[in-house]
């Protein structure tokens, strides 16, 4: 098994894909999962393979939001 690091400019980056894209307000924890299954569908050897990830809440405080979208 091979364990990639996740940055929080990542977790930010799919939190906004999420909600861009989807139309769906996922918390940031949740986007971890979307971050890595993101960055692993970006590698040559699994572009178009599929993948399933599974995104909760949508609970995110002022602050936090403000950080994504700024």
């Amino acid at each position: 098994m091979i364990l990639n690091i996740i940055e929080e400019s990542e977790i930010i980056d799919a939190t906004r894909q999420i909600a861009n894209k989807l139309k769906i307000t996922a918390e940031p924890t949740s986007c971890v999962a979307a971050a890595a299954c993101f960055k692993w569908l970006s590698e040559p050897k699994n572009r178009g393979k599929t993948a399933l990830i599974m995104l909760s809440g949508g609970n995110i405080d002022q602050q936090t939001m403000q950080k994504i979208w700024l």
